[in-house]
């Protein structure tokens, strides 16, 4: 993650927790994508379910 963090133009004051702090915003959107996804199947799944 540093390294990808140095490549932009805040380069210049990133601390040595930064790398981890990004990861775990990233883990925890992509976790929050997820569980959207998953409800919206279901959703979609009982809808489908109850029309018979």
């Amino acid at each position: 993650m540093m390294r990808y963090l140095r490549r932009g133009t805040h380069k210049y004051r990133i601390g040595m927790g930064a790398p981890v702090y990004m990861a775990a915003v990233i883990e925890y959107l992509a976790g929050k994508q997820h569980r959207e996804s998953c409800a919206v199947h279901l959703k979609r799944l009982f809808q489908h379910d109850q029309s018979y």
